[in-house]
């Protein structure tokens, strides 16, 4: 068992259904008729994209239970690196910092309501990056972002993103979330350049199989991304990114996935994971409309 192997996620259906109250789209199925379908028999190396801008995929190895902000920032990373690959606006500065999107989870989302322990909701770290934004790993005065602290997290994860940060986030929104219930719903999302965190108490075996993927196994009180999917593939399914660092995992792999990265099966994704009712689709536009993206980078 590795060492850095810490989780921080916990099912809350009201913390869920308190961000969903507010929101537009709150279902991601219903809110999503111009992109229904548009995944099936595809596939969609979203991963890539971030390669492309950076050259090596940044695997992020989490110090505490701060695993609700990985999962966030690695789904904002895929959301920006594709939208950039795509012709959109902006440029890559780097990726996006966990820290923030920790404290602002669990005190301008969450209003301090989980005192000093560890820990957040997916549906917290969803509502941060859409209503309070991101920041990426630099320098902000007298704030270093540049490399990942677990102590900084835990720090603002108590008292919050200070106050001189929240209107350089502000600058830097995702713009749409939406609740996923399905695989249907997660294989079509990503067909359209739209990543999604996964939050649930499924865990895994370690050693990946033949074709890539993980046996589920045991409890994970965890959130993650998916960041790939491949339904053309005779066993379909998507490929998950943890925050565990390279090794944690080991086995056979596929598409040049990321190091410590594995393809869940589709049906373990809905039945086990999204049934657990905390995985969000993140976008960039309102409306979820439906795009023209080079999904075959290989």
């Amino acid at each position: 068992m590795p060492a850095n192997k810490h989780f921080g996620w916990s099912p809350n259906p009201e913390a869920v259904e308190a961000v969903m109250s507010q929101l537009r789209h709150p279902l991601l199925g219903p809110a999503s008729e111009s992109i229904k379908g548009s995944g099936a028999g595809t596939k969609a190396l979203l991963w890539k994209n971030v390669e492309q801008l950076v050259g090596q995929y940044p695997v992020r190895t989490q110090s505490i239970g701060d695993c609700v902000s990985q999962g966030a920032a690695t789904a904002v990373d895929v959301v920006k690196a594709t939208s950039i690959q795509s012709g959109g606006p902006g440029i890559w500065r780097a990726e996006t910092a966990s820290e923030a999107i920790y404290g602002l989870s669990r005190v301008e989302v969450g209003q301090g309501e989980l005192g000093r322990d560890d820990g957040s909701y997916g549906a917290w770290g969803a509502k941060a990056v859409k209503d309070y934004g991101t920041l990426v790993r630099e320098r902000y005065g007298q704030h270093d972002l540049s490399v990942y602290s677990g102590e900084l997290a835990r720090e603002w994860g108590v008292d919050g993103l200070p106050d001189d940060l929240e209107p350089v986030a502000h600058e830097h929104l995702i713009r749409e979330i939406s609740l996923v219930e399905t695989y249907e719903d997660v294989r079509d999302a990503l067909a359209n350049g739209y990543a999604v965190t996964i939050a649930s108490m499924q865990g895994f075996r370690e050693v990946r199989d033949d074709d890539g993927f993980l046996k589920p196994a045991g409890e994970w009180p965890h959130q993650m991304a998916v960041i790939g999917m491949d339904d053309e593939f005779e066993r379909p399914g998507v490929l998950v990114m943890n925050s565990w660092g390279e090794n944690w995992v080991s086995g056979p792999t596929r598409h040049n996935q990321p190091p410590g990265s594995f393809w869940v099966d589709a049906d373990v994704l809905e039945k086990k994971i999204l049934s657990d009712e905390d995985s969000w689709a993140f976008g960039d536009y309102e409306g979820w409309p439906a795009k023209t993206l080079n999904l075959r980078i290989i």
